[in-house]
């Protein structure tokens, strides 16, 4: 881990999104500006990536050992992962990526608050959890933005 002082990055309204953008197996300092879709990587790329309302879900989609810009559209149950895109879940779904399969890739999966089930894309379902709750592995940021 790299200590290091104090860093400003982003403006107000900015949901946080580090990972190894660069693939030299450290988390970059990273945002997602849900106002303009744009991701800010510090030390990397700017990338207009998502529209207004878009859940970001960066994760390692395609086992590169990188971490990819992904977005989910709650609108359509639509994931967008750089340049590829996969209808899964529905409207009032929270998205909820994770390596389920244990391939060291990140797997697309959503869960349903109103039946408590989660469902992994290629994977089966599973009911675990109640009517209301929401899921954990969301990081904190993005459940206070989206899930208040």
């Amino acid at each position: 881990m790299r200590n290091g002082p104090a860093v400003a990055f982003g403006t107000s309204g900015d949901i946080p999104v580090p990972g190894d953008y660069v693939g030299d197996a450290y988390n970059e300092i990273a945002v997602f500006r849900p106002s303009n879709g744009t991701w800010y990587v510090q030390g990397g790329p700017t990338t207009q990536f998502g529209t207004f309302g878009d859940i970001p879900v960066p994760g390692d989609y395609f086992g590169t050992a990188k971490t990819d810009i992904a977005v989910f559209r709650p609108s359509t149950g639509t994931w967008y992962v750089q340049g590829d895109a996969a209808q899964f879940g529905t409207s009032g779904d929270i998205p909820v990526p994770g390596d389920y399969a244990l391939t060291t890739k990140t797997d697309i999966a959503v869960f349903r608050p109103s039946t408590g089930v989660w469902y992994v894309r290629g994977g089966s379902s599973t009911q675990f959890g109640a009517t209301g709750d929401i899921p954990v592995p969301l990081p904190t940021a993005i459940r206070r933005v989206f899930f208040p």
